[in-house]
This record gives structure tokens, sequence and C-alpha cells, in this order.
């Protein structure tokens, strides 16, 4: 119960600090978000930590997963709420998998730039080996992960 009404409280409070800063001072998002896309165990929780830490960017916490959810627009006004709330000017998020939906997040927000995280595959096969115990596993993701990412390597808003 107590978990219940801190959750219950905490959205309160996010909603207070939102409907403030937008009715009362004003604040708009300034610009599209960022979305960190790669093959899973390349640094985007690292990359993530680092952008965060700027005084205009708000990181989302977690990985949205947008494409598999039903409502995107639920989740994107969150993440709207969240980044006015906290005094931001915009939001970034990382979904490794996102890799294989660039065309999806292209169409949700054209002009999002989109960060393409490219680590050394023997050092990503390595990482996966020691969760999964086998690293030709590792090394075939991020193959094909990488040959779906290079397909937008001459788009205009993806970063390498």
């Amino acid at each position: 119960m107590y978990k219940v009404i801190k959750k219950l409280l905490i959205r309160i409070i996010l909603y207070i600090k939102y409907y403030y800063k937008t009715l009362f001072e004003g604040k708009r998002i300034k610009k599209n978000p960022i979305f960190i896309v790669s093959c899973g165990h390349s640094g985007s929780s690292v990359l993530l930590r680092i952008l965060g830490a700027h005084s205009k960017i708000y990181a989302i916490q977690g990985e949205s997963n947008l494409p598999a959810k039903k409502n995107t627009s639920y989740a994107l006004n969150y993440f709207k709420m969240l980044t006015i709330a906290s005094n931001k000017d915009r939001w970034v998020e990382k979904t490794p998998k996102h890799i294989r939906s660039i065309e999806f997040l292209k169409n949700l927000y054209p002009g999002a730039k989109i960060i393409y995280l490219i680590r050394d595959g023997r050092d990503v096969a390595q990482s996966i080996k020691k969760r999964t115990g086998d690293i030709s596993l590792g090394a075939k993701r991020w193959r094909d992960d990488n040959l779906m990412g290079e397909a937008y390597l001459e788009d205009a808003n993806l970063i390498n």
C-alpha cells in the first residue's frame, strides 16, 4: 500500500510541476528529441547518462520500445511532461533495438536526431558472451543490428 501511495504522490508532483511550468512560466519543449540506437552492449547506457548530465537535456530512464507500444502518444506526452517538469529543453531516449526501427522514429519525429552508436564487434560479442555464454550469438547480433543501421548512414538526422 505504501508503494502505491508513494508512486501516486510522485505522479501528482510531476503533474503539478508540469502544469505550473507550462501555464505560469510558458515553458515548452524547444528542440526535437534525441534517440540513441545501437546493437545492445555498445555503450548506449553510458552515452545516455552523459547526455542526461547536460543542463538542457532530460534522459528518459529505461528502454521505451516505442514501436511495440499500442499508444505511443501517451509515452511521448509523458516524456514531454518529465522534460518540462525538469526544466529541460529536449529529451534523449535510448533503446538499442530501435536500430531496427529507424524509419519508425523518423516518421514519429521527422526532425529528431538519431545517434547511431557503433562499438567494436569483438567487444560487443564478448559482453554478450558474459550474459549468454555464447560468443557467436553476440557476433551475429552485432552484424545483423549494424546492417540495419548501415542503410541510414547518409541520413541527415543520423549521427554516428
